[in-house]
C-alpha cells in the first residue's frame, strides 16, 4: 500500500518532477498493530509445563483489550474456568503484554506478539502467583471454513510434556480431513481424520504406526494457512501444545531476514522462553535475546548460528546464547511469511519445546522522494528515514546526475551499517523502489 503526491515545478524551460511516496513501504506487507486489532473472540490453548496438563478455551477481547469472556478448560481433568477478569496492550510492532485471571484465582501473565496478518498471538503464559508455565497460541476466530481447507501437506511440530520430548514431521490431508500419510518422527502416521466448522475450529484424530491415537483441539487462522491447538493420547498421558504449519512454494533467504519475536518452551527445565532473533537476509544470526521464566533477567544474548530456509518454507539450523548452548531449530514458515513455528533441541543437553517466531510488524520507510530532472549534472538530495519505534534512522545522500541515470539500492554506496539495515528491512525494495531515475 501507498499514497503518493507528485508535484511538476516549471523554471526557466526545464521541468522538475518530485514524486514523494509516503509512509509507503511496510515490511513484509505488514501493518503497524493497535489496541483495535486485539477485539474480537480467540481460540487459546497452552501448556502448563509443570502441571503436566495443556488447556483449550477461548478468550474475548474488547477493543481497548479488556478481557470480557472466555474459558480454560485442562487436559488433567479439571472441569474448566471461565476468565473473569484481566487485560491486554500493544505496541506498534505487534508486542502484546497484559494478564488474563480465573475463576480458580489464578493471574496469569502474557508475554505475546501478533502476526503481522492479525490473525494469531503466540508467546509464553506464566502464572503470576507459583508455578504455571507454558507456551500459548491464540487464534482470531473467523467464519466460511469448509472441509477442503484441510486438504494438503502439513508441517507438524508438537510436544509430549509428560514425556518429556518434542514432535516433527507432517500430516497430509484429504479434503474430506483424512489422514492419507505423514510422519511423528520416529513412527509414520497410519489414519484418523480431521474434521473443520464454520468458525475454523479443527478436532479429530491421528493414530501413528506405534499404535497412539492422538486426539486434536485446534483452530485454523483466518489466513488458512495454519492450525494451532493441544494434542492429548486418548490413551496414557502425552499432552501438548501442537502445531500445523500449510507447505507452500516459493521461499528464499532472504525471507527470514528482520526482527523476529521468539517465544518457546524448555520441557525438561519446566520453564518457557521469550525474546527475540534478528536474521540477516542470508539466514544469519546477528543478535537477540533469550529470556527464561525461571530468571533471573536479563537472560542471554543470542550471539550467532544460522538458519536456512527451503522452498516450501522448511527452516533448519542452529541459535547459539550466550549460555553456550546452541540450540537445533527445525521450523516451517506460514504462506504469509509472518511466522515460523517448530521444534528447537538443545545439541548435547535436554532442553526441548515448541518455539515460534513470529515478525515484529515495522512501519517501514517514511518517505522516498524520487526526482526527475532534464539538465545534465544537476544535484539532488537523497534521503531516507526509518521511523522503526525507539529509533529514527535516516540516511541522507547528496548526488550528481546525468539524465537516464539510475541509482538503485543493489549499487548505492553506503558504509556496511547501512547496508546491513537495507537488507534487514527488505532487499526486494532495493529492485523496486529504493532509486532515483532522471526522466
Amino acid at each position: 500500500m501507498r499514497a503518493e503526491q507528485s508535484t511538476r515545478i516549471r523554471q526557466k524551460n526545464r521541468t522538475l518532477l518530485v514524486e514523494v511516496v509516503t509512509a509507503a513501504f511496510l515490511f513484509a506487507g505488514s501493518l503497524l498493530a493497535s489496541n483495535d486489532d486485539l477485539a474480537g473472540d480467540w481460540f487459546l490453548c497452552g501448556s502448563d509445563i509443570q502441571g503436566n496438563h495443556t488447556w483449550d478455551g477461548n478468550v474475548v477481547l474488547s477493543s481497548d483489550g479488556s478481557v470480557t469472556d472466555g474459558s480454560m478448560n485442562g487436559s488433567d481433568g479439571s472441569p474448566g474456568y471461565s476468565l473473569v477478569g484481566g487485560s491486554l496492550a500493544i505496541d506498534g510492532t505487534g508486542r502484546v503484554t497484559g494478564t488474563i485471571q480465573d475463576s480458580d484465582g489464578i493471574t496469569t501473565q502474557m508475554t505475546m506478539h501478533m502476526d503481522p496478518a492479525k490473525g494469531l498471538i503466540a508467546g509464553e503464559g506464566n502464572a503470576v502467583v507459583g508455578s504455571e508455565d507454558g507456551v500459548f497460541v491464540w487464534v482470531r476466530k473467523a467464519t466460511g471454513f469448509v472441509a477442503a481447507d484441510l486438504a494438503g501437506d502439513w508441517f507438524l511440530c508438537g510436544e509430549d510434556i509428560q514425556g518429556d520430548h518434542t514432535w516433527g514431521g507432517n500430516v497430509v490431508l484429504s479434503s474430506d480431513g483424512s489422514v492419507t500419510g505423514g510422519r511423528m518422527n520416529p513412527y509414520t502416521l497410519v489414519g484418523g481424520s480431521l474434521s473443520i466448522d464454520d468458525t475454523g475450529r479443527v478436532t479429530g484424530t491421528i493414530l501413528d504406526s506405534d499404535g497412539i491415537t492422538t486426539q486434536l483441539t485446534m483452530h485454523m487462522d483466518p489466513a488458512k494457512g495454519l492450525m494451532a491447538g493441544e494434542g492429548n493420547a486418548l490413551v496414557g498421558r502425552e499432552d501438548g501444545v501442537f502445531m500445523l504449519v500449510r507447505k507452500a512454494t516459493g521461499f528464499v533467504a532472504a525471507d527470514l531476514a528482520g526482527d523476529w519475536f521468539l517465544c518457546g518452551s524448555d520441557i525438561q527445565g519446566n520453564h518457557t522462553w521469550d525474546g527475540n532473533v534478528v536474521l540477516s537476509s542470508d539466514g544469519s544470526v546477528t543478535g537477540g535475546s533469550i529470556n527464561g521464566s525461571d530468571g533471573p533477567p536479563p537472560g542471554y544474548s543470542l550471539v550467532g548460528g544460522s538458519l536456512a530456509i527451503d522452498d516450501t518454507g522448511r527452516v533448519t539450523g542452529t541459535m547459539q546464547d550466550s549460555d553456550g548452548v546452541t540450540t537445533q531449530m527445525t521450523m516451517h514458515m506460514d504462506p504469509a511469511k509472518g511466522l515460523v513455528a517448530g521444534e528447537g533441541n538443545a545439541i548435547g543437553g535436554n532442553e526441548d519445546g515448541v518455539y515460534v517466531f513470529v515478525r515484529k510488524a515495522h512501519p517501514g520507510l517514511a518517505a522516498i522522494v524520487r526526482i526527475a530532472i532534464d539538465q545534465p549534472g544537476q544535484r539532488v538530495e537523497l534521503s531516507i528515514a526509518d521511523l522503526y519505534p525507539g529509533s529514527i534512522y535516516t540516511i541522507q545522500r547528496s548526488l550528481t546526475l546525468q539524465p537516464d541515470d539510475w541509482l538503485d539500492l543493489q549499487t548505492f554506496e553506503a558504509s556496511d551499517t547501512e547496508k546491513t539495515w537495507f537488507e534487514s528491512l527488505d532487499p526486494e525494495w532495493g529492485k523496486a523502489f529504493w532509486r532515483v531515475k532522471n526522466e
